[in-house]
């Protein structure tokens, strides 16, 4: 039946409400479940402080509501499941959330996600300077639901695993003010990016599936590395006030377009039939290989491979493209012993200066 009940100390047993509002008064804990046994979308949580919550949260049949208090930390164990989250302070969903409608910040808060969750309505962060954290320590794990911003926010991936962001992050004009990819964190992006500026610490992975709208920079100079899975396109500078460790492009049968100058200690082309095009500037400073049939490299703006550039016995294609204005090229251009594979192409109307 319906009703209230507020506990004022800590519990170590299930609670189960049946179409009831359930209080947890600050620095209660509780051990165990808290399940809502009525209809879906009944009753409600409501903590009064910081409190932590052992086991899942709503169950089968998720909360009407559940509420955070301003100022406190609460930390739910296991998977929280709930129509409507009005969070306040800081909220640690370590098992994971699945929540119905939006989530808006309202404030400076720290939100963190420690297992799959899925937002169907999706977070945001409503002009608030807040935190979201993915952290991937407990295993691989996906978040579903946009992330919507205006030039404010700050998500954080960490943790060892790989945390897969599944939905778009800002939009077009409405930017994530940063996105930093801790050391030895991985993070997978499904769909496109939008943020002011990327930072990838030692040892951090982003791998994309869509088009990237950022600034991307190691924290340090060669750290972190990026991978481009498919038709990909870079609108930002990448590595130009700290250069990445690696950044992985070409996948098979996909493009991957640069618009913007590129600063790498390594680049990799990956798959058959992969082409990359740089529209700026380039530095690499290791030896770039050819490492499949029918790779493309296009270059239209000042090169330098500090490296070279080998073929390695692959019958792809070195574009030198000065249509936009005269370029410099920078690097020996090389092919396997005893082979003859390999096109060098020099096209547009203006000078191409090949220094090595």
């Amino acid at each position: 039946s319906s009703g209230l009940a507020v506990f004022k100390g800590n519990v170590t047993s299930n609670i189960a409400a049946d179409y009831s509002s359930i209080t947890l008064a600050n620095g209660v804990n509780v051990t165990g479940d808290i399940k809502n046994v009525g209809d879906v979308n009944t009753g409600s949580l409501t903590l009064e402080g910081t409190s932590t919550i052992s086991g899942v949260v709503g169950g089968d049949n998720a909360f009407a509501k559940v509420t955070t208090a301003t100022g406190s930390t609460a930390t739910f164990e296991g998977l929280v499941t709930t129509k409507t989250l009005d969070f306040n302070g800081a909220v640690n969903f370590v098992g994971g959330a699945e929540i119905n409608d939006a989530v808006i910040f309202n404030g400076e808060q720290v939100l963190t996600f420690g297992a799959t969750s899925a937002l169907d309505g999706g977070i945001n962060f409503d002009g608030n300077d807040g935190t979201i954290t993915l952290d991937s320590t407990a295993g691989d794990a996906t978040l579903t639901g946009a992330i919507i911003s205006s030039g404010v926010g700050s998500i954080v991936i960490e943790g060892s695993n790989t945390f897969t962001i599944a939905s778009t992050v800002g939009a077009n004009g409405a930017n994530v003010a940063i996105i930093a990819i801790e050391s030895d964190s991985k993070a997978a992006f499904v769909s496109d990016v939008y943020a002011n500026i990327m930072l990838l610490g030692s040892g951090g992975v982003a791998t994309f599936d869509g088009d990237v709208f950022a600034k991307i920079n190691g924290q340090t100079t060669n750290d972190g590395s990026l991978v481009f899975t498919g038709n990909n396109t870079i609108t930002g500078t990448v590595g130009k006030t700290a250069a990445l460790s690696s950044i992985s492009v070409a996948a098979a049968d996909s493009t991957t377009t640069f618009t913007d100058s590129v600063n790498t200690k390594t680049l990799i082309l990956q798959g058959a039939d992969g082409a990359v095009v740089f529209n700026d500037e380039v530095s690499v400073n290791d030896q770039v290989l050819f490492t499949a049939a029918n790779q493309q490299a296009t270059f239209t703006g000042n090169t330098n491979l500090a490296g070279g550039i080998s073929f390695a016995g692959n019958d792809g294609t070195i574009t030198l493209d000065s249509t936009k204005g005269d370029i410099s090229f920078g690097g020996a251009i090389n092919t396997s012993a005893s082979s003859t594979t390999g096109t060098l192409e020099i096209t547009g109307g203006n000078v191409t200066k090949i220094t090595d």
